[in-house]
């Protein structure tokens, strides 16, 4: 997604705030895709939403060059928050 932001010639200035969200958050699971579970969480330890709160600003170039480093990064806020909210580990 920060690929496709980042190709609009969009009007943008030298900093960035990033900001990542799910909503609804319903039904979430962590791991890989490509890994069979043998579990699920169903119902338990829901939220609404889960969005994570923009705290810093990082130059627009290190989303151009490294949209993936961003994105992890991203990621990792938006999971600890959701396991925060929900009590799950």
């Amino acid at each position: 997604m920060l690929n496709a932001l980042t190709a609009l010639d969009l009007p943008h200035g030298d900093l960035v705030v990033p900001a990542i969200g799910l909503d609804p958050a319903t039904m979430i699971s962590y791991g890989t895709v490509n890994v069979p579970r043998n579990t699920a969480a169903y119902g338990l330890g829901q939220a609404d939403h889960i969005h994570v709160s923009p705290d810093e600003a990082i130059d627009y170039s290190s989303v151009v060059d490294r949209p993936a480093d961003v994105a992890a990064e991203l990621v990792a806020r938006l999971i600890a928050d959701h396991r925060a909210a929900t009590g799950l580990r």
